[in-house]
């Protein structure tokens, strides 16, 4: 597999199926839980976008050489981090992966 986005999130969280559905048909995306192994059939050096939490995304930037873009899930407050609105996931998303191929 080659993703473009790489989307680290605990098995139990529902953003990255929401950030999924506002690109889907537009870059190979990926969801991988933070603990997990790396998968020896996935190419990472071909993701542009690694989105999580900083805790869980910092040891995926080291093997993705071609990453333009690291989105934090984390807004600053309690409130806004509850991310409970498509308008924030959507925030989440750098412009060139909302963009039709």
């Amino acid at each position: 597999m080659n993703p473009e986005i790489l989307l680290i999130a605990e098995p139990h969280e529902e953003w990255p199926q929401h950030v999924m559905e506002l690109i889907a048909g537009r870059l190979v995306t990926l969801r991988l839980d933070p603990q997990a192994p790396l998968a020896s059939d996935t190419r990472y050096e071909s993701v542009r976008v690694l989105v999580g939490a900083p805790q869980d995304t910092a040891r995926w930037v080291v093997i993705c050489p071609k990453l333009e873009w690291i989105q934090s899930t984390w807004a600053g407050d309690r409130k806004s981090t509850r991310l409970n609105s498509s308008h924030y996931y959507a925030d989440l998303v750098p412009d060139f992966a909302c963009d039709k191929k």
